[in-house]
């Protein structure tokens, strides 16, 4: 139950960050190779965790030393457009005994 509530979060998310990415700018597209190069280059930025959107496409989360991410998302055509990308990315940790139990090791 708490997985198929994580999903959906994540789809509502994306969907909102598409919808205002796609307001504020035209969403940039390319081979993956191509993107994960920029990103490295131009903004130090290294993947930092990824997870399927069933079995339809990939979403990659980017971030750098800065403060810096990204939000890539591949689909089944191997197409890789930025969804969102920002500053101030902030890590939260997590606190003793309040793992949510979905991670996988």
């Amino acid at each position: 139950m708490a997985r198929n509530f994580v999903k959906l979060a994540l789809a509502a998310l994306l969907a909102t960050a598409a919808a205002a990415a796609a307001v504020a700018q035209p969403i940039h597209c390319g081979a993956r190779g191509e993107m994960v190069k920029v990103l490295s280059e131009r903004f130090e930025e290294r993947q930092r965790g990824y997870g399927l959107v069933g079995n339809r496409a990939i979403v990659e989360l980017f971030l750098s030393p800065a403060g810096t991410w990204t939000i890539l998302l591949t689909g089944p055509d191997r197409r890789t457009c930025i969804v969102a990308a920002g500053t101030e990315w902030e890590e939260i940790p997590v606190p003793p005994g309040h793992d949510v139990g979905w991670r996988r090791n």
